[in-house]
């Protein structure tokens, strides 16, 4: 069925042998015009909140919050430094291939099933690192973490060493009870480490 249509109705019975009765009174039916493809106009709203994560010195990820549209988005359009770079359904992309230590303009564009386009966000500007940051050479303690004996942690600005075994298991159970220079019986499980 179209929108804005008009269709008439009625109605025919058929008995065991063929035999047709006289058709029923015609019904006539308007569709709605409604929000379709075909005339929709309206734009959809400006992608908000658009933000970087996961900054490294050659990648980073984009996020944003979801457009709003009176039928349907479709994708969404991804510029860097003014130029498009990805569509995609997504609220988020993870752009790649970036120089370290580089200054960079990111803006998002919506489009509906019309091929309406939104205004463009808010321009976000990123730069990436000029290295990678290493992961810490010794990771803070977390209750309920299985260590291994030997295991350095850090806790409370101090370093501690989870004990040979039997003491191993111990390393790894209630922060009231192992927490390293905290918990009540720490000593049993962890050795202060000076390095």
């Amino acid at each position: 069925m179209q929108p804005a249509s008009h269709y008439d109705y009625f109605v025919v019975a058929k008995d065991k042998q063929g035999n047709l009765s006289v058709p029923s009174p015609t019904a006539q039916v308007t569709t709605d015009k409604g929000d379709t493809p075909v005339d929709d106009q309206q734009k959809p709203s400006t992608p908000q909140a658009l933000k970087a994560t996961s900054i490294k010195k050659d990648s980073l990820t984009l996020s944003w919050q979801a457009s709003t549209d009176n039928v349907a988005i479709k994708h969404y359009q991804v510029y860097r430094n003014g130029i498009q770079i990805k569509t995609t359904a997504l609220t988020s992309f993870a752009d790649s291939s970036l120089t370290p230590a580089t200054h960079y303009q990111y803006q998002v564009v919506a489009v509906d099933t019309s091929d309406n386009l939104s205004a463009k966000s808010q321009v976000l500007k990123v730069e990436t690192l000029s290295q990678d940051v290493p992961p810490p050479k010794h990771p803070d303690y977390k209750e309920g973490t299985t260590y291994q004996a030997g295991d350095i942690v850090k806790n409370k600005g101090e370093l501690y060493q989870c004990k040979p075994w039997p003491y191993t298991s111990w390393c790894a159970g209630a922060a009231w009870a192992y927490e390293p220079g905290a918990g009540q019986h720490w000593a049993q499980a962890w050795n202060a480490y000076k390095g």
